[in-house]
């Protein structure tokens, strides 16, 4: 049984929650023993809705990975606050799963993938998506060979939604035009998460189009 705490404790912690206690192959191997949020009483909020009224809540990581002992925390904070969360967290021996995106930059990703190394623990950055049923089905499709050699793969996302909050000023990695207006929506290569999109997967014609919630590329890959 892995001992584990959650920093931040917004709207996306429920999900989070959620999986733990109905999934049963996480839930018997996962003891939430505290909840941190830079406001404690919404920490204590999460904590009592989900059942974990054992665990402990408050607004200090440091001070819950002393009283605590976790094995490993869920980093579900806003992009700004991830390196200093991640650093305490490894420093005090723990293993991290943390929210997308891993950094705020290329050199913060590399500062906390060295200081993983050296404390030896695993810091990984979660990816739900790749066990949607509809990735799946497309995995499971080209995989049968149905639609022939697949030579390429063409994901594009045309979006223009706001999503609010810290989103509206962070200053995207995978994009020179962010923030952008509902007006002018644009080929979209991350972050599309409330988006629709297609992939076109095919050698020859007709293309055969599947559904992507969650392409991750706007250029030809070779696969």
């Amino acid at each position: 049984m892995l001992r584990a705490v959650m920093v931040g404790c917004g709207a996306m912690s429920n999900g989070w929650l959620k999986a733990i206690r109905e999934t049963a192959r996480i839930s018997e191997r996962i003891e939430m023993v505290g909840f941190v949020d830079l406001d404690p009483d919404v920490a204590a909020t999460r904590a009592r809705e989900h059942g974990f009224t054992d665990a402990a809540t408050g607004g200090d990581l440091s001070a819950m990975l002393g009283e605590t002992k976790p094995d490993l925390v869920f980093d579900l904070v806003v992009p700004p606050a991830r390196r200093e969360v991640v650093e305490t967290a490894l420093s005090s021996g723990c293993h991290v799963l943390s929210e997308k995106p891993m950094a705020n930059s290329i050199a913060e990703a590399r500062a906390l993938l060295e200081l993983a190394t050296k404390k030896k623990r695993v810091h990984a950055i979660v990816q739900n998506r790749r066990h949607l049923a509809g990735i799946r089905r497309a995995k499971a499709l080209i995989e049968s060979r149905a639609i022939g050699e697949l030579t390429a793969l063409h994901a594009d996302f045309f979006i223009g939604p706001h999503f609010g909050g810290f989103r509206e000023r962070w200053s995207m990695c995978c994009s020179s035009t962010w923030p952008y207006t509902p007006s002018t929506p644009r080929a979209f290569g991350c972050a599309a998460e409330k988006s629709s999109a297609y992939s076109t997967i095919g050698r020859t014609r007709p293309a055969v189009l599947i559904p992507a919630p969650c392409a991750h590329a706007s250029r030809q890959t070779r696969v």
